[in-house]
């Protein structure tokens, strides 16, 4: 029997690979300094973070024996639905809807979430993104289309 997963392989090799691109990729676009960043420079600390994660998940492979993965089926489907529903909610509604909506279909990702605890949650993140962007940071920001 063999010691190694052949997925976990495979798989840490391949982000290993998308993040070589990207990192390779970023240097044309000039990387800069910390205190004086140019446009590539987040694309390469990223990347540079994902080779790093590829080679821990390529290295567990050859480490650890192969076991059975879970797929949560839920979490994979609904927190991707919340946030195209921001973007649809964003562009006819505003923000703060969107905001809402986000939470509203992303709670559905765990059986746990409770219609009340959703609603409270929806209205704090809500009032703390019109603190920061509006408050704080005074973006123009449509909070609600029309206003």
């Amino acid at each position: 029997m063999a010691r190694y997963d052949r997925n976990d392989i495979v798989g840490g090799l391949l982000v290993v690979a998308l993040g070589l691109f990207f990192f390779v990729k970023s240097i044309d676009y000039g990387i800069g300094a910390a205190n004086r960043m140019l446009p590539g420079y987040f694309p390469l600390m990223v990347s540079s973070i994902v080779i790093v994660l590829g080679v821990a998940v390529a290295i567990k492979g050859f480490l650890g024996p192969k076991n059975r993965i879970e797929i949560a089926w839920r979490p994979l489907i609904f927190v991707p639905l919340g946030l195209v529903a921001f973007i649809f909610v964003m562009r006819w509604f505003g923000l703060l809807p969107a905001i809402a909506a986000t939470v509203a279909v992303s709670a559905l990702a765990t059986s746990e979430s409770r219609r009340l605890s959703t609603f409270v949650l929806a209205i704090v993140v809500c009032v703390l993104i019109w603190l920061i962007f509006s408050v704080g940071l005074r973006l123009p920001i449509a909070l609600f289309k029309g206003f």
